[in-house]
């Protein structure tokens, strides 16, 4: 069973694929799969549904780069038919960012001013 918990602080390296599932018609929709990293705490099926959104639209504006992607597709009885499959391949843990770690100085160092000054 593919791990599928995507509801922690980590970044996460997720593996798509977009399948055709339409009897008789089954296809994968892309030449492989699509690794993506993840740096926010969801759901899987929000992510699913946030990546078939960007999917389609990028296989509407340039139709070139996914050949197997037929505007048919889309047609409102067939689109139920576009799944998206995922997986969470490895987690990292959240480095530092920088900005907090120099807001952090900044405020040490206005409460040292305002320590000294009491």
């Amino acid at each position: 069973m593919p791990d599928l918990n995507m509801n922690d602080d980590m970044v996460k390296l997720v593996r798509l694929r977009f399948l055709y599932t339409e009897p008789d018609a089954e296809q994968m929709l892309t030449d492989g799969p699509l690794d993506v990293l993840v740096n926010y705490r969801t759901t899987a099926d929000q992510f699913a549904g946030q990546q078939m959104a960007l999917f389609i639209g990028r296989a509407q504006a340039n139709p070139g780069n996914f050949p197997l992607f037929d505007p048919a597709m889309l047609a409102p009885n067939r689109v139920r038919y576009i799944k998206v499959s995922l997986e969470v391949i490895d987690r990292f843990p959240k480095e530092e960012g920088y900005y907090d770690r120099r807001s952090t100085q900044a405020l040490e160092g206005i409460g040292a001013v305002l320590q000294a000054r009491l």
